[in-house]
């Protein structure tokens, strides 16, 4: 009973210390997104890019199109969408590695998340398992507790019929003893006649 309960503790305590972990990751991630997507904008405005140009507004959705788009436009290749732009290139190379480093951090927390949730769930299953245990082991403490007071009514029983038993066995013994002495005032009765 005591395993079971220090377990359950213990369950408890990691599904809340992964609790804390997972709503720490959400709002990482969050904050990770919200960064990418200011990186991305500001890609977008440095690359002139205008969302209400047709085909553009999935180009700015798609980060990796983004990148490819202002390089071609740093490169001076033509394209539809491409415009003369002064983008410095230095500033851009660290954009782009940043934005590189913040997609990967998204991806790592994304796993990290799933990782998270799948331990959550296995931690919620164990607990469920432990609570439909320990209502078990009430159960059995409850038929035991009533099996004991079963026994000690039985013990009551028995010790009061063995008093009654012994009660009887001395009564027995004395008639036997009456008896006896019955027997031989008769027979000393019986010889008196004779004579």
């Amino acid at each position: 009973m005591d395993s079971f309960l220090r377990e359950k503790d213990y369950l408890l305590s990691e599904l809340s210390d992964l609790r804390f972990k997972y709503d720490e990751l959400v709002g990482k991630n969050h904050h990770i997104s919200l960064e990418k997507d200011q990186i991305v904008n500001i890609l977008g405005d440095l690359c002139e890019l205008n969302k209400e140009d047709e085909g553009n507004d999935q180009i700015s959705c798609n980060t990796s199109a983004i990148i490819d788009l202002c390089f071609h436009i740093i490169k001076g290749q033509n394209r539809p969408y491409s415009r003369a732009s002064n983008v410095d290139v230095e500033m851009f190379e660290r954009i782009q590695s940043l934005l590189y480093v913040r997609d990967q951090g998204l991806i790592l927390y994304e796993d990290m998340l799933k990782e998270e949730l799948l331990i959550r769930s296995y931690i919620s299953k164990l607990s469920n398992e432990l609570k439909v245990v320990s209502k078990e082991i009430v159960a059995l403490k409850e038929e035991r507790s009533s099996l004991l007071q079963d026994i000690e009514r039985s013990e009551e029983k028995t010790a009061m019929l063995r008093d009654k038993l012994s009660m009887a066995v001395k009564k027995g013994k004395g008639l036997v003893q009456d008896r006896d002495n019955l027997k031989g005032l008769l027979n000393e009765k019986n010889s008196k006649i004779e004579h």
